[in-house]
């Protein structure tokens, strides 16, 4: 398993636990933070927005390993030779 994957499980595995342990025991969730806001409404914005910023981040980094991934080494690149090039000016008369 892969760095990014296991920070994405790790980050939102413990949310998730205590999102487990509020929807087990009702009157915990059901506990007013602010005005109508519940604890269980306030956790799972929170555990909602937790994972669309992790999704986002996962994401982001995969793709640019993957795109790494993809190159080949630099030993491998064919080299631009610079004697051969002429360089033509805008009105097309080198």
């Amino acid at each position: 398993m892969r760095r990014p994957q296991r920070a994405f499980i790790v980050v939102n595995a413990g949310p998730l636990g205590v999102a487990i342990v509020l929807y087990c025991v009702p009157e915990l969730s059901g506990t007013e933070v602010f005005g109508q806001i519940t604890l269980g409404i306030t956790w799972g914005l929170l555990q909602l927005g937790l994972f669309i910023s992790t999704s986002w981040w996962y994401e982001s980094r995969s793709s640019t390993l993957c795109d790494a991934g993809n190159r080949p080494p630099d030993s491998v690149r064919p080299q631009a030779k610079m004697s051969g090039i002429s360089h033509v000016s805008e009105t097309g008369q080198g």
